[in-house]
């Protein structure tokens, strides 16, 4: 198995010490968008390792509880809180063109429409309030909002991502003086 084949679900944060029951934690912005069929990917000392889905099932919005096949016994579970869960590339749902999944554009260049090219997304921070994209031109990092209003278009096939930046946004980061 490729890791690059896979995304990010989430993370194991607790274990009921009970019933065994495992508290995945989605890094994600809409956790129903991802079907798990009968099996989640663990990162266990580098590899990703299939775990068979004995129950799960929604709790809270950003909670999921699960259980995995042969880890009933809450003191064999628990080893298992602090791995990342994994799943496929191929479960991930299609997107309409204008959206993209935070994975898909690292490495992208990013366009302004006044500065021009400002660099390339090093990774997209995912933060309570405001996800934003950390962006490294020259070993100089300039953090954009992911928004709506910033955002112009994603050119898949090129590896572009347009924006338009909030007046004196990219100076701050460049330090050029606002026009």
């Amino acid at each position: 198995m490729n890791k690059t084949d896979f995304f990010l679900l989430g993370k194991l944060t607790k274990c009921n010490r009970k019933s065994g029951e495992l508290t995945l934690q989605p890094d994600t912005d809409d956790p129903d968008m991802y079907e798990t069929g009968d099996i989640l990917f663990l990162d266990i000392d580098g590899g990703l390792v299939p775990f068979f889905i004995a129950t799960i099932k929604r709790k809270t919005y950003n909670t999921i509880f699960v259980r995995f096949d042969g880890y009933e016994h809450p003191a064999k579970a628990e080893k298992l809180v602090g791995n990342l869960v994994y799943l496929p590339l191929s479960l991930l749902k299609s997107l309409a063109d204008d959206q993209f999944y935070y994975h898909d554009i690292i490495g992208y260049a990013v366009q302004d429409k006044y500065h021009g090219r400002i660099g390339t997304v090093e990774q997209v921070l995912e933060r309570q309030h405001q996800d934003i994209l950390q962006i490294v031109l020259e070993g100089r990092e300039i953090l954009v909002p992911i928004a709506d209003e910033i955002f112009i278009n994603i050119n898949r096939s090129e590896k572009i991502i347009y924006i338009d930046a909030p007046e004196g946004l990219i100076d701050l980061y460049l330090g050029n003086e606002p026009a």
